[in-house]
Parts: C-alpha cells; structure tokens; sequence
C-alpha cells in the first residue's frame, strides 16, 4: 500500500477528531434538557462521521483513479507546432 493513502486517511481521521471535540463541547448549549442535549450530541456525531467518510471516500477514489488511470488519452489527429 501506498504511504499517501496512509497519510491522507490519518489525516482525515485527526480532522474528524478534532472536529468531533469540537461539536461536543458547543453543541447542546442552548438546549436545556439533558436527554435533548444527549440525543443532539449523537446525532451531530454521526452527521460528522458521516461527513468525513464521504469526504474519505472521495478523495481516495481520485488520488486511486489518477495513479493509475484506466483510460489513456488517444489523440486522433496530429497537432501542429506552433
């Protein structure tokens, strides 16, 4: 495997984190019932988990695809030099 891939997944992981620790301290200011607190927690968590996961997956899907493409570019016609 490639160190990039490894690099750039630790890299979103330490993202997600900090973002995590974030959101669990500002979120649930404003409300003032304990279980609505608890419930909005978990579920910006989740929204940011699942944020990060997708941001993942595409990021790896193109540094993949650009290593090593599948397609090569065929040109048709001779260009002329300028």
């Amino acid at each position: 495997m490639d160190s990039t891939i490894i690099i750039g997944t630790i890299v979103f992981g330490v993202l997600w984190l900090v973002v995590s620790v974030i959101i669990i301290i500002i979120s649930g200011r404003s409300v003032n019932d304990a279980r609505l607190k608890s419930e909005y927690r978990g579920m910006s968590l989740s929204l940011t988990f699942l944020g990060a996961f997708c941001m993942w997956l595409m990021w790896i899907s193109v540094y993949m695809h650009q290593k090593n493409p599948l397609i090569q570019p065929i040109l048709k016609e001779k260009v002329p030099n300028l």
